[in-house]
């Protein structure tokens, strides 16, 4: 008498689950052509970006591929930077790092990075808090620059940039300082 490898009461379900898996019609999963458009680079400008998931724009990646507040304008000339509109103020995209989670962003205009002011004043911009989540070693940096009235600043925070009718002079601050340089000018005028 020979030995089964298998117990009986197991051999016994073997064909009813070979039934099940022929009566049974296989799924198979398709792609949804909408979403595979949100796996495409952003490119604008000299700006190609490896982006997904929150950010969005124009054709290539339509708004479904992210989330509101995080669009991305090209405004189809190829010769510009992205920008991006938070509290009613357009900023340049100079850069995006999906792996550091972070966002390089200069307002339209002012280019500090690029070696000049502009002539305009700015107003104070404050970051939508409910769209960006901050880390603890985030500070808030006040720029000041072409101001009048005797309001400088005294230190290592200053810098200047070339203009047409030479030198503008600036400084910036971090984190409070602000608050103590205003009120600083405000008593001594």
């Amino acid at each position: 008498m020979s030995k089964s490898i298998l117990p009986a009461h197991i051999l016994h379900c073997v064909p009813t689950i070979l039934c099940f898996l022929i009566a049974v019609p296989a799924s198979y999963s398709d792609v949804d052509e909408r979403y595979a458009l949100c796996s495409r680079q952003f490119n604008c400008g000299k700006l190609s970006l490896d982006i997904g998931y929150p950010f969005w724009g124009d054709i290539l990646r339509p708004q479904y591929c992210g989330r509101r507040g995080f669009y991305l304008n090209c405004y189809g000339n190829p010769s510009r930077s992205p920008t991006i509109d938070m509290e009613n103020e357009s900023f340049q995209v100079l850069g995006i790092d999906g792996g550091r989670q972070t966002m390089t962003i200069t307002p339209v205009g002012l280019n500090l990075l690029g070696g000049y002011c502009p002539s305009v004043e700015w107003p104070e911009t404050i970051i939508n808090h409910t769209l960006f989540s901050y880390s603890e070693t985030v500070r808030n940096l006040s720029i000041f620059f072409n101001c009048s009235g005797g309001f400088t600043s005294v230190g290592k925070n200053n810098f200047s940039c070339p203009s047409e009718d030479g030198v503008i002079n600036g400084f910036y601050t971090i984190d409070d300082a602000r608050g103590s340089l205003l009120e600083n000018r405000s008593s001594s005028s």
